[in-house]
């Protein structure tokens, strides 16, 4: 179920209960450096991505939904 919500004159789109990161971050200001491309590939973010890759090694977690 794909929705949309809107905080005017901006919207967010939204699917089975996810959001757009990529909209979120455009409705907050949209800086590059607080971007979502580029917190994965931060510091930060790399260690958040490899403690999750070591807790969920090996269980069945659906692939992330991509939304243009």
């Amino acid at each position: 179920m794909s929705q949309v919500i809107t905080f005017d004159p901006q919207a967010i789109k939204q699917l089975d209960g996810l959001y757009c990161l990529n909209d979120l971050h455009r409705m907050a200001g949209g800086k590059q450096k607080h971007s979502p491309y580029e917190f994965l590939r931060s510091e930060t973010g790399k260690a958040l991505l490899d403690e999750l890759e070591r807790e969920f090694k090996g269980s069945k977690i659906p692939e992330p939904y991509i939304i243009n």
